[in-house]
């Protein structure tokens, strides 16, 4: 072992046992410390053929001979199973059954995305129906006792299974969908499920098929989360009506309309947070465990204010860090062998913005972004089809490309501004070497790829036994099938531009105190420029939102695309970038591993598969 790399092995085996330690930590919250067999289980699309995927969290009580109620609960658009492991985890370790179901197209499951027109008088409900089948015919569940619910799409894709088989649920458990969804207008008509296409409006025409609704005589139970920046947030008209009251001044967020007894309670709760946030929230979760508690009977009863799945999250976090930080010493240990000793040279003499000028476009390079994600993500049309063909990553894409753009205008005016003698060249952005630049730059994409790969390779093991992602909030890595690694890699190259020019800016001309600071001070400074502004720029877009509208907006353009991952994903580029920046004298090696991370969490995390 060379000395200058003892201690990058030192921390590379530091931070692989704080994974394997927070991965098994992990394990033991999801499993309730043994007493849960989770399980990966798969079923058959009838709408397609296509296989369906569900994750099983079967409790030590729940067997053939004392058969225990179950949750199905599916997830939101572009979501997968495990981003919902609260729902699981809670429900699980009060002796119910868990269900958590990936919609058809999404997560592990296959098939078209897509609501399809039903020849049957049916509701297509994206893989619900399957799964409710698949449920009932389990030994070790009571088909008497299932409840069904979702997030925002998977709200309505339980909505539609829920009216396509009117016997087979005593509940219904929906956040992020609003009181018109299941059926209900602010005049107290029934309006039929919320059809996401208008083909779909026209399948069910006979009242007898509607979902249950206040004032109906159905035994079914309905609870409704509202977000800050959901429909009936503002205007309460609908959940008023839905509650089968008379006027807004007898409606109380979070109490129970009706009889558990009787089966047809009425709830909506109106969160204090936005729609991304409402299956995260402790108060939220407490109102859920309530609800199904008091509407199937728990085998373990547990007061929903004693919850654990925080530390599941907490533990996969941990794990996250420590798995991308472990890109760090070994691509020091990559960059002190014999191949890759090239792509390692002294740093150029810097050659940007000093002073005020520093100051002004630190500025603008830290506003910019943020500025332009709205109209970016709103305007990817254009690369749609063909060669790219995912939505939401052709939203992130083209605000990428705006950014890049103007950036390189941004570097451009820096060189006009700047006399002759003094300006950049290409050494000085950490572009060029000295000597074999095009040698040099595809051994730093080798290295990229190297590193990236050997912290996959380590997640896919590990994933294999665990079924553990890894995961902050709505920023995942998670295993990736054949076609996600395709993806991956045709996506790899444009992303790779966004990332170098961006590196060429903050590593050539925005670079604190003329370069001379150390790594990790550095690290911390582009941090503040390049992470934060986001969460910023949306409380002033949501403050607007409140004083012209008198509610949240829904945020659309994040919704498709990849805004709450944002800050998340530029801490991590920052660090990175910064690091490889300052240790390789370049540019290439910290762009190269930003875009396979940002891929890698794009067509990962965010899960459709069209």
């Amino acid at each position: 072992m060379r000395p200058k790399t003892t201690k990058a092995w030192l921390a590379l085996l530091v931070l692989l046992a704080v994974f394997l330690c927070s991965i098994t930590a992990g394990v033991a919250v999801d499993r309730n410390g043994g007493s849960t067999n989770v399980q990966d289980v798969y079923f058959t699309s009838t709408i397609d053929g296509s296989l369906l995927h569900g994750r099983l969290y079967i409790p030590e009580n729940a067997t053939a001979e004392t058969p225990a109620p179950c949750v199905i609960y599916i997830h939101g658009n572009d979501g997968e199973a495990e981003k919902y492991s609260m729902i699981a985890v809670e429900f699980a370790r009060r002796g119910y059954v868990v269900f958590n179901v990936d919609l058809r197209g999404q997560g592990k499951s296959v098939g078209n995305t897509g609501f399809q027109d039903m020849a049957t008088g049916k509701y297509d409900s994206l893989g619900a129906d399957e799964a409710g089948e698949y449920a009932r015919a389990l030994p070790f569940v009571n088909k008497d006792q299932i409840m069904v619910g979702g997030h925002s799409m998977g709200g309505i894709a339980a909505i539609r299974t829920a009216h396509n088989n009117p016997d087979w649920y005593v509940g219904l458990l929906l956040m992020g969908v609003t009181a018109a969804d299941c059926g209900v207008s602010s005049d107290n008509t029934n309006l039929g499920p919320k059809a996401f296409d208008k083909s779909a409006a026209k399948q069910m025409e006979s009242e007898d098929k509607m979902l249950p609704y206040a004032g109906d005589e159905n035994n079914i139970n309905i609870l409704i989360v509202t977000g800050r920046d959901d429909g009936d947030a503002a205007n309460h008209n609908g959940i008023v009506a839905f509650c089968g009251l008379e006027s807004e001044d007898q409606f109380e967020s979070g109490k129970a309309y009706g009889s558990y007894e009787e089966q047809n309670v009425r709830m909506n709760y109106q969160a204090q947070c936005v729609h991304n946030w409402e299956y995260m929230s402790q108060k939220v979760i407490r109102v859920v465990v309530d609800y199904v508690q008091n509407s199937m009977k728990a085998p373990n009863p547990i007061d929903a204010g004693d919850q654990v799945w925080m530390w599941r999250y907490v533990f996969t976090t941990i794990a996250m860090a420590a798995l991308l930080g472990m890109l760090l010493p070994l691509g020091l240990i990559l960059l002190n062998t014999p191949f890759f000793a090239g792509v390692k040279t002294a740093e150029p003499a810097y050659k940007g913005n000093r002073g005020k000028k520093y100051w002004i476009f630190a500025v603008i390079s830290a506003l910019l972004p943020p500025a332009l994600y709205f109209y970016g993500c709103n305007h990817s049309s254009w690369l749609n089809g063909g060669l790219f063909n995912i939505h939401r990553v052709n939203c992130t894409l083209n605000w990428a490309l705006l950014v890049a753009a103007a950036t390189v205008l941004i570097i451009l005016a820096g060189f006009f501004l700047t006399k002759k003698k003094d300006r950049f060249d290409a050494v000085s952005l950490g572009l060029a070497y000295e000597n074999g630049t095009v040698k040099n730059i595809f051994k730093s994409l080798l290295l990229s790829f190297i590193a990236v790969f050997a912290i996959y390779s380590l997640l896919a093991v590990t994933y294999r036994w665990s079924l553990v992602d890894v995961r902050l909030w709505n920023t995942s890595f998670r295993e990736l099938n054949s076609v996600r690694i395709i993806r991956v890699l045709k996506y790899f190259l444009p992303f790779a531009l966004c990332y170098l020019i961006a590196s060429v800016n903050l590593y050539g001309l925005v670079r604190p105190k003329n370069g001379e600071l150390s790594v990790i001070k550095e690290i911390l400074i582009n941090l503040v420029i390049q992470a934060p502004w986001y969460f910023i720029w949306a409380i002033w877009l949501g403050t607007n939102g409140l004083i012209r509208n008198g509610g949240l907006p829904y945020f659309a353009g994040s919704m498709y695309a990849f805004f709450w991952c944002v800050p998340c994903i530029m801490a991590i580029v920052s660090v990175i970038s910064t690091f490889f920046n300052r240790k390789t004298g370049h540019v290439w090696v910290g762009a190269f591993i930003s875009s396979f991370l940002v891929c890698w969490t794009l067509l990962g995390g965010l899960s459709r598969m069209v």
